[in-house]
């Protein structure tokens, strides 16, 4: 019933999920018909210029009494009118110091949501990294623990060959057409 009411809402109460969800359709809609329009109007008017230049070349051919004789009706067709100005601009007036403010506190709310989100996905990277190093077994007393993401490579002919300890071994093409993975991917 909410959603029945807001049908009659004028242009300063109408809600964001209103807007989005029907205004916003609408107006696009009638910019494209009005696009469409003014296209339309143009070709006539092109169609009626073009007319207007061969009648003139060919007026030579009617004589003058039968020029007189001709009427012109006037057209009754029914076009909608066009925006004013303003209104075909799409510039959006200023908005009032209160829908500013709001607007300001949102953009900051925003970025400190944005900059905490960034915080909380680094912890929960370190906490896995963490969690991942303990469950692996680096030998007595964490001997080979020191090896944990170093990698060693060795250039042999046309190919490289990379070795990870704790993760995989690669061997890649010298003209760089990528990585084959050489079946080992851990001790553990």
């Amino acid at each position: 019933m909410y959603a029945l009411f807001q049908i009659f809402l004028s242009v300063d109460e109408i809600d964001a999920d209103h807007f989005l969800n029907n205004t916003y359709e609408r107006l696009k809609t009638e910019k494209v018909a009005y696009e469409d329009f003014k296209n339309d109007q143009a070709r006539e008017q092109a169609e009626k210029d073009a007319q207007e230049k061969h009648e003139e070349d060919h007026d030579d051919l009617v004589a003058d009494d039968d020029k007189a004789d001709t009427e012109v009706y006037p057209d009754y067709t029914t076009t909608p009118s066009p925006p004013s100005e303003d209104e075909s601009d799409d510039v959006m007036p200023p908005y009032d110091e209160e829908t500013q403010k709001a607007i300001n506190e949102a953009e900051a709310a925003r970025k400190e949501y944005d900059e905490l989100d960034i915080k909380i996905s680094s912890l929960d990277s370190q906490i896995r990294e963490a969690e991942s190093f303990i469950e692996q077994d680096f030998g007595a007393d964490h001997a080979w623990a020191t090896l944990k993401g170093k990698c060693f490579e060795l250039t042999e002919k046309q190919y490289t060959y990379k070795y990870c300890p704790f993760d995989r071994t690669v061997q890649k093409d010298k003209n760089g057409y990528g990585e084959t993975g050489l079946g080992f991917s851990s001790f553990a």
